[in-house]
């Protein structure tokens, strides 16, 4: 994709794991111009160049709560279809507030 006519202006990565990767990649190709966040905060997040915008969460608090329904489960609980809502905080470093890149700059 970093080859297109067209590249991609951002990316979005759903876990902290598959960051790594990407930052690789683009790193590889000189390409710190694309915007980047990342699903889930990770040590050297802040230490990249530019320092990785994550959209960070509490994973102790989710897998406490997946627990609570899996049990809900167990014990013969129906299933309830109500939303579950898990905080989220945005901690912007600079590599999602890149301007997008444009074939004509």
């Amino acid at each position: 994709m970093l080859h297109l006519e067209r590249p991609p202006t951002a990316v979005f990565s759903a876990r902290s794991e598959t960051s790594l990767g990407v930052v690789r990649a683009l790193h590889s190709r000189q390409r710190t111009d694309i915007a980047f966040v990342s699903f889930g905060d990770f040590a050297t997040a802040d230490l990249l160049s530019p320092a990785m915008t994550v959209i960070d969460h509490d994973p102790r608090m989710l897998a406490r709560r997946a627990m609570d329904l899996l049990r809900e489960r167990l014990d013969g609980t129906p299933p309830s279809p109500d939303d579950v809502i898990v905080p989220v905080e945005l901690i912007a470093r600079g590599s999602g507030e890149l301007a997008p890149w444009s074939a004509a700059t």
